[in-house]
């Protein structure tokens, strides 16, 4: 027997070897992508029955009506001319909806990967005017297990849901893990709502939002934060047909907008800063402070920024404080107050009076006359039977919305804030 024959038979045998050999599975379970078609979603703006409130995200105020997103569902709407009774007047229906941002009777929303401009004029019968497709990066609803997540086929539409499926695959050497570049909403939810000061009656106003905003109004100009580095620009000047603006880069990995006068506040993981609007167009970097990495809201007065770093897995850090900058110079911004919270989320500034969201230890009142001398050991007063995330300051009324639901207080008197009403969250189904 040659030689070559012998190599010939000696691979026939490892072949014949190796399919005897029991290969290796595994078996798992997986949350299988539910999708909604592109075709779908771009004719299901539409007012709906009431609605139960069963995870609520951002609040909104404009001529005496509360906007509360119920997370990537839509927006619940209230009367509040008498804030001990608000009375629910309709759902409209927003697929994957977390911002909003108004304009006299323009509602601009994120629908998933779309920008929708909505005519609310009639509330019963909200009309879609404009749609910006595939502007926001694709984003996909919060898992409710710790299984692993499916591969998603961006050509079916956007995922609205997921359903779990047993999957059984044979384990390959080399089977290196996949990682998709879209972003879970549920961790990025929450940085959604914006400062705006403006608020009042007449049908050319904008709203006023609380302090976790990605979309903020500024005469005929809508900011919004993109996932990372970029703020888009609209042009509103015609309200109805918003049009695509060239947009800019921050220095760090955006999250909140907050507008005072003429100068634009963008709250990051890694800091502060400032960009003046005197060509609202092309805003222009003036400054930034910098801190460790944690999420960032911001609010500002005349003279002081009031920043809370909160640590989650979104953001990272361990860190949780409130943070006073002094603006006075607006070139040099310089930290001047640290207090150490909880678990602080947005926050809210009236005058003299601070209002901080803090976690599990409920919403906090500080005297904001001496920014630099805030404490715990001297706050006015502490709520710590609801879970807040945001408020809304409104002169004498405190619009607060968190996991458990809706507050108003009362704060005329700010010694004795009184509770006016609350809307509950319902429990779930699911």
């Amino acid at each position: 027997m040659n030689i070559k024959y012998s190599y010939i038979l000696f691979l026939i045998s490892l072949i014949a070897l190796s399919g005897c050999q029991d290969k290796t599975y595994e078996e798992y379970l997986v949350n299988e992508p539910v999708y909604m078609s592109y075709e779908d979603l771009r004719k299901s703006i539409k007012e709906t029955d009431e609605q139960p409130l069963e995870v609520p995200g951002k609040i909104y105020f404009k001529d005496n009506f509360i906007f509360i997103n119920e997370l990537m569902k839509g927006v619940h709407v209230y009367d509040n001319s008498n804030p001990e009774t608000p009375v629910y007047k309709t759902f409209i229906e927003i697929p994957g909806n977390v911002d909003i941002a108004i304009k006299g009777d323009l509602l601009y929303a994120d629908s998933y990967i779309d920008l929708v401009a909505i005519d609310i004029s009639t509330l019963d019968n909200p009309v879609e005017k404009h749609r910006i497709k595939s502007v926001f990066n694709y984003t996909v609803p919060e898992t409710k297990n710790d299984y692993r997540v499916g591969s998603i086929d961006y050509s079916k539409g956007v995922v609205v849901d997921w359903t779990v499926k047993e999957v059984r695959e044979e384990v390959i050497e080399n089977d290196y893990p996949i990682y998709y570049d879209i972003l879970y909403t549920a961790d990025y939810a929450m940085f959604n709502s914006a400062g705006a000061e403006a608020s009042g009656q007449s049908s050319d106003t904008q709203g006023t939002a609380g302090s976790l905003a990605r979309f903020m109004l500024y005469q005929n100009y809508l900011y919004v934060i993109q996932q990372g580095w970029y703020v888009d620009v609209f042009d509103i000047t015609s309200p109805d047909t918003p049009i695509s603006k060239n947009g800019f880069y921050t220095n760090n990995n955006a999250e909140t907008l907050f507008i005072k006068n003429d100068k634009l506040f963008i709250g990051g993981q890694s800091g502060m800063q400032i960009f003046s609007l005197s060509n609202p167009e092309v805003p222009e970097y003036i400054s930034g402070y910098s801190h460790i990495t944690a999420c960032d809201p911001v609010v500002v007065n005349d003279e002081y920024a009031f920043v809370t770093l909160r640590a989650n897995n979104f953001c990272g850090g361990n860190t949780n404080q409130l943070d006073v900058i002094d603006i006075r110079n607006i070139e040099t911004p310089l930290l001047k107050n640290s207090v150490v919270l909880t678990n602080p989320h947005g926050l809210g500034i009236d005058g003299d009076y601070l209002f901080v969201c803090d976690g599990d230890d409920g919403l906090r009142v500080f005297d904001a006359s001496l920014p630099e001398q805030m404490d715990i050991s001297n706050q006015l007063k502490q709520f710590n039977d609801i879970h807040a995330f945001d408020v809304i300051p409104l002169g004498d009324i405190l619009l607060t919305i968190g996991e458990d639901g809706f507050y108003q207080y009362d704060y005329t008197n700010i010694n004795d804030m009184k509770l006016l009403s609350s809307i509950r969250v319902v429990a779930s189904e699911d």
